[in-house]
């Protein structure tokens, strides 16, 4: 099956809920490759993430929205809190990267309000790596 890119999967979105349990049961469709989308936790794991981990964790609510800013560009790399003002606004993370070392981690996430990938920081790490952790996987038919 080709990689698929966060663009494509949010262009058919609509697709993707409806199909949602036939594509975390069968594992052709499961390990489905997701262009940039990993977790990194530190020297703990490295994974990639394919299109069923990401539906069990956005369907489930675990890697949407949560304690994260939005990186300004236009103000020199400043972090700023997201603006939670307008209605229908969620963002919808798929590769996180946190090294321990850092005060903040930092992950990409599509934003529903720009139709677009942000980055954006977390303060908190481990409950989005907990959720990982906890995911029921099909059996990899290698």
């Amino acid at each position: 099956m080709p990689t698929l890119n966060i663009q494509q999967i949010f262009s058919n979105f609509s697709w993707y809920q409806t199909h949602y349990l036939s594509i975390i049961k069968d594992p052709s469709q499961y390990y489905q490759t997701v262009e940039t989308a990993q977790i990194y936790f530190g020297f703990v794991s490295e994974q990639k993430l394919y299109i069923g981990d990401l539906l069990q964790l956005w369907f489930a609510h675990k890697w949407i929205d949560g304690d994260v800013g939005v990186l300004n560009l236009e103000e020199k790399n400043f972090w700023q809190p997201v603006q939670r003002i307008q209605s229908g606004n969620e963002l919808y993370l798929f590769s996180i990267s946190s090294n321990g070392l850092q005060k903040h981690s930092t992950a990409l996430a599509w934003s529903t309000h720009e139709q677009a990938i942000v980055t954006v920081t977390l303060t908190q790490t481990l409950a989005y790596y907990l959720s990982f952790i906890a995911l029921e996987r099909p059996k990899h038919n290698s």
